[in-house]
């Protein structure tokens, strides 16, 4: 089964999707969510198909896009936007239909930290090699950090300003982590207030219709991560809970990756603990996939 296959027939359905819905911020046409709206990130090389198997039927990212898919989960392949790509097209033939992700926190200084031109003139580039090489991929820019869609914006600018036009996408990406301070991890009313912003621009700039990806959510503070105190597992899996019925419930997200699938104590939100055992907050999210009929 292909990554978000629904979003296939998205054009086909939009006008009985308008009627259908009427998002929270009253935009018509959002698109209905996708059978595998949960995701985990696999980070670190760390946890593979015994605890993806375990989850359920979620899909996943693993920041890369070489190496073996892990069968019965649909895999976002990821390309950084700093990184030599041009073994991707390649890739894309031999596995046709796939989601990819080009980028990855390219407003992050950590990260790809690129400029919005800098990453426009890339992003061109990677756009139509690997469509020459698979017409049915669907590509995203980015996975922009903190759902910052002034960033968003200025690459829609800057792509304009070099290419005479706006950006092909099949959808958008964002990273929706708080990070300002210690006390920030677990504010709920902010994550969603970063998410309804995002999807207002979209609807500003005529991309009401696109799916939006979440593709890194989750609570990184504590456990020796970045001077703050450990964060206790029931305040976490609460943030968990919380954040996700709401993604399920708005809609206004299509798909979500909660980090990570285990990182080996770097970050609170791990959940395993080693290979195939649930920590608390991995139980918790398997909860939720099994709730939202995701088995």
């Amino acid at each position: 089964m292909k990554l978000f296959v629904f979003f296939r027939v998205t054009a086909l359905l939009g006008l009985i999707a308008a009627a259908a819905l009427v998002p929270p911020w009253k935009q018509p046409g959002i698109p209905k969510p996708a059978p595998r709206a949960f995701g985990v990130v696999v980070g670190y090389n760390l946890g593979g198909a015994p605890e993806l198997d375990q989850l359920g039927a979620v899909w996943y990212t693993n920041f890369d896009f070489r190496g073996a898919a892990v069968g019965g989960h649909p895999r976002l392949y990821l390309v950084a936007a700093n990184a030599d790509w041009r073994a991707a097209p390649a890739i894309a033939r031999q596995h046709r239909g796939e989601w990819w992700q080009f980028g990855n926190e390219p407003n992050d200084p950590n990260q790809d930290h690129l400029s919005p031109a800098a990453y426009a003139a890339r992003y061109h580039a990677f756009y139509f090699a690997l469509k020459a090489a698979d017409a049915t991929a669907s590509i995203v820019p980015a996975g922009i950090a903190n759902a910052d869609w002034q960033w968003a914006d200025a690459f829609r600018e800057a792509y304009r300003t070099r290419f005479g036009r706006y950006p092909r996408v099949d959808g958008w990406s964002i990273h929706n982590y708080l990070l300002d301070a210690c006390a920030d991890a677990l504010d709920v009313n902010r994550f969603q207030s970063r998410i309804v912003a995002f999807r207002d621009w979209m609807a500003r700039v005529g991309e009401s219709m696109q799916p939006l990806f979440l593709t890194e959510y989750g609570v990184l503070y504590g456990s020796g991560c970045c001077g703050c105190p450990k964060i206790a597992d029931e305040d976490v899996t609460r943030f968990m809970r919380e954040t996700t019925f709401w993604l399920m419930q708005t809609r206004l997200v299509q798909g979500w990756a909660w980090f990570t699938l285990y990182s080996g104590g770097r970050y609170n939100g791990d959940l395993f603990a080693g290979s195939a055992n649930f920590t608390r907050v991995g139980a918790t999210y398997r909860s939720l996939v099994q709730a939202n009929g995701e088995r």
